[in-house]
């Protein structure tokens, strides 16, 4: 009996041993796990900030189209100072929204700084505009507003189909995140 006991002594003492390593490799298995999901999800998190910057560079470049668009009708209408100098400050601001170092390595689409740099020849053409008759001066400052006006609203949907490119992207982080929230268990 006594023989029979060391045994089982020895036997209980390899089985802890066992529980032991097995319970040593699942606990860092898990601790694995977390830090790689962790990672995961700061990845995920980073991407969603960079689109997030993008979308709202590009919800503030079609406001500043859409303001120099009302800006550019009230001034056909009433060409005063005041107007000019709200053109001149909406146009800077919209410059300096395209000129904004971007938060990640997507850049400002190159047409639409091309746009906006555009604006400010063909509103100063427009301020400036003189002739020997005042129907050629009407012509002209006719031609210059349709030029100002279709060249801003291009600017207006350039900025659009850019917010929606970095609304998609956003989507497709989002769906990745879905996925990868799906895939934990537990």
């Amino acid at each position: 009996p006594l023989r029979r006991m060391r045994v089982t002594a020895v036997g209980i003492a390899e089985s802890y041993m066992r529980i032991r390593s097995l319970l040593t490799v699942a606990v860092s298995l898990a601790m694995l796990v977390t830090v790689g999901l962790g990672a995961a999800l700061w990845l995920v998190a980073e991407q969603l900030a960079q689109v997030s910057a993008e979308q709202a560079r590009a919800q503030a470049v079609a406001r500043d189209a859409s303001a120099l668009l009302v800006l550019t009708h009230e001034y056909a209408l009433h060409a005063e100072e005041r107007i000019r100098q709200q053109w001149r400050a909406h146009h800077a601001h919209l410059l300096g929204t395209l000129a904004a170092p971007p938060a990640d390595a997507r850049s400002t689409p190159q047409e639409a700084t091309a746009q906006a740099s555009a604006l400010a020849t063909f509103f100063d053409q427009l301020a400036a505009t003189t002739g020997t008759s005042e129907d050629q001066v009407q012509q002209r400052r006719t031609l210059l507003l349709d030029q100002l006006l279709t060249h801003t609203q291009a600017l207006f949907d350039t900025a659009n189909r850019w917010g929606d490119t970095a609304g998609a992207s956003r989507q497709a982080v989002e769906r990745g995140l879905q996925w990868l929230l799906i895939a934990v268990p537990g």
